[in-house]
């Protein structure tokens, strides 16, 4: 590249090297045709017309050639003989005139040196000069004056030297600019492009942590990525490695179904589904994060490109995490730690809305408060740990033995509860007394983890609306006859012992399996297997 300046031609330049010869034979024609050169014979007087034919021949020459890209063919070896020709005949002819031609062979290294490269502009010198020493020769007599010859002869290569020196560094000059202007717009492009990228990834980032809804946020993420990195299609993956699960994808192109097809349900990274191909971006101790794309896109791929997806990626693992913290924490908000049954908060918005259901269409909701017996006893004398597990695995038979419309609680300590929708008191006792005999028939590990320990429940059974008519009343009639179950003994199912007034003050309703109160079938002693003492 260092040498393509020597090749530059400008347009200005180009177009006074051609205009020169047409200028040259109009200046000869205006000379012969003025009178002031007349030619001694017919013989110079054809010389001077063919050379006039040779300059308006090399003229039309010129005129068709084209500079070529790796050098200047309008300075072609033909041209440069026939002018060799023009000025060695020229210089003959007008000897006894002195300096008629003397300009013009001074101005030909001069052109010479605006189109061609410096060692081809002062060969062309060179070669004038000596064209001029043998024209000048060829018509003076033996004893022309040296002195004026000599004068005359070092003009002309001096004039082309200078010329040609001077242009070369102007040439130089010339491609150093545009070199420094091409090192500018490629430093403007790449500094055009990084911000593009920063752009994408600050946007990226802003969208990533913008909710902590991580599934919705895929397409837009990709979108704005495939722009960036230039990939028609593509999908990502955020993989859990300790439990091989896909916590997050996002595809760009293509259908979701062939990105599971590609990805194997998070399976292999590096595999290759027909020409697409997976490859880790950014690998964590806990996560890893795959980018897919053709092959023919992944080859494409420059350095700054994989950076850009590594930064993303990094954006992803950490939004990966930021929404399994937040799901967990959702969980663990409704749920309780210990048994994995929903917590009290859950339990009242289930109310809520079992509640407001039954308003509606007319409907009973029934409510157990489930209260293990002498669970102190139990603690002391087996330990917390045991105790532990004792309520895991009560909360364990509980879920066992409910439809999967009925929603199991855990109310606090020991206590248990089982929201029963659609359900009326009779129907309520049945689930009751079926838990009660589950629990009382289990055997629970005791501290040595021996499976020898017995443990019963007391449950307490209201229903909406013979027993109560909103939340509050349906959890404190539910309570009211679990201490009812305990105060008769234990080990037992009671219904409410206070018959409750509806909010205006006249008596509950009727429900339709029977009599609130200690009466009727919802309030039927369950059998009583053991009789513990203490509560």
């Amino acid at each position: 590249m260092a040498e393509e300046y020597r090749y530059r031609v400008t347009s200005t330049d180009e177009r006074f090297f051609r205009l020169a010869r047409p200028a040259l034979a109009l200046w000869l024609v205006l000379i012969l045709a003025s009178g002031e050169w007349y030619p001694p014979s017919t013989t110079q007087l054809r010389m001077y017309v063919a050379m006039l034919v040779l300059i308006l021949a090399s003229s039309i020459v010129v005129a068709f050639m084209r500079p070529k890209q790796n050098g200047p063919r309008i300075v072609g070896p033909i041209v440069v003989a026939a002018d060799l020709a023009i000025i060695t005949g020229y210089t003959y002819l007008f000897r006894d005139l002195g300096s008629a031609f003397y300009p013009a062979v001074v101005m030909f290294p001069v052109v010479y040196a605006l189109v061609a490269p410096k060692r081809v502009s002062l060969m062309v010198t060179a070669a004038v000069t000596a064209a001029y020493t043998i024209g000048y020769w060829w018509g003076q007599s033996p004893d022309a004056s040296v002195a004026l010859f000599a004068m005359t002869a070092v003009a002309v290569p001096v004039a082309g030297s200078v010329v040609a020196i001077s242009r070369d560094k102007q040439r130089m000059h010339e491609h150093q600019t545009e070199i420094a202007m091409m090192r500018n717009a490629e430093i403007n492009a790449e500094l055009e492009k990084r911000l593009s990228e920063l752009q994408a990834v600050s946007q990226i980032s802003e969208v990533v942590h913008s909710t902590l809804e991580f599934d919705s946020i895929g397409s837009v993420v990709l979108d704005i990525l495939s722009k960036v990195v230039s990939v028609d299609s593509c999908c990502l993956f955020v993989v859990d490695k300790q439990n091989a699960e896909t916590l997050f994808s996002a595809t760009h192109g293509m259908a979701p179904a062939e990105a599971s097809a590609l990805m194997g349900g998070a399976g292999e990274i590096g595999a290759s589904e027909e020409h697409f191909t997976c490859f880790p971006v950014f690998d964590h101790e806990r996560t890893t994060v795959v980018f897919c794309a053709s092959a023919e896109d992944t080859k494409r791929l420059s350095a700054d490109d994989r950076l850009v997806l590594r930064a993303v990626a990094s954006e992803l693992v950490v939004a990966a995490e930021n929404a399994r913290l937040y799901k967990l924490s959702q969980h663990l908000a409704v749920t309780d730690e210990l048994t994995g049954m929903p917590n009290y908060r859950s339990l009242q918005t289930l109310l809520d809305h079992e509640l407001e259901r039954a308003r509606r269409y007319d409907k009973r909701v029934s409510l157990l408060m489930i209260d293990a017996d002498s669970f102190k006893d139990f603690n002391d004398s087996q330990g917390h740990v045991a105790g532990d597990v004792a309520l895991k695995e009560i909360a364990r038979v509980i879920a066992d033995n409910v439809r999967e419309v009925d929603s199991p609680a855990r109310y606090g300590g020991e206590e248990f509860s089982v929201v029963l929708p659609e359900t009326d008191a009779a129907g309520a006792f049945v689930v009751a007394e079926k838990i009660r005999e589950a629990i009382s028939a289990h055997r629970f590990p005791d501290a040595d983890g021996a499976r020898r320990c017995a443990l019963t429940v007391s449950i307490g059974v209201a229903t909406y609306p013979a027993h109560a008519w909103d939340k509050d009343s349906l959890l404190r009639a539910a309570d009211d006859a679990l201490y009812h179950a305990k105060n008769s003994g234990r080990d037992r199912v009671r219904t409410p012992r206070v018959q409750s007034g509806t909010p205006d003050g006249g008596p509950a309703q009727q429900d339709s399996a029977g009599a609130i109160g200690d009466t009727g079938p919802t309030v039927i002693d369950a059998p009583i297997n053991a009789a513990p003492t203490g509560d």
